[in-house]
């Protein structure tokens, strides 16, 4: 009777934390449908966010400077990953809650003009 309760309840905590990460799932996904829509005053908006919010760590051009490279990151990571460092913070890297997912959406948009990075570019910063 006690396993077939704990079982019970470990499936409604499964069962609710599985509804709340489709919420978030669904959020992000809107976020990134709103991306791919981006005009080039979404692009210069997301420069002007950039050069504010995170410049001072990545360079003005993405290469690294005190945080690391993130020129290829547009790539690697994709516009569902850039969103949730973006948002949540990744390593040694806050989240940036002051911006919204537009706002989110438009830097992501700005970081796709870095074009990536060459193959023997050593990524440069701290990761951590």
């Amino acid at each position: 009777m006690i396993e077939i309760r704990s079982l019970w309840i470990t499936a409604l905590i499964a069962l609710v934390c599985g509804l709340a990460g489709g919420r978030s799932l669904a959020a992000q996904n809107a976020s990134q449908n709103e991306a791919a829509k981006t005009t080039a005053t979404d692009i210069a908006e997301g420069k002007a966010l950039y050069m504010g919010n995170c410049s001072s760590c990545h360079g003005p051009d993405g290469s690294g400077g005190m945080g690391p490279n993130i020129r290829a990151s547009a790539q690697t990571q994709g516009d569902q990953g850039l969103f949730r460092i973006i948002r949540f913070g990744f390593g040694g890297m806050p989240g940036i809650s002051s911006l919204n997912d537009k706002r989110a959406g438009q830097v992501i948009a700005y970081l796709h003009t870095f074009g990536g990075s060459n193959a023997n570019e050593v990524a440069t910063g701290d990761a951590a």
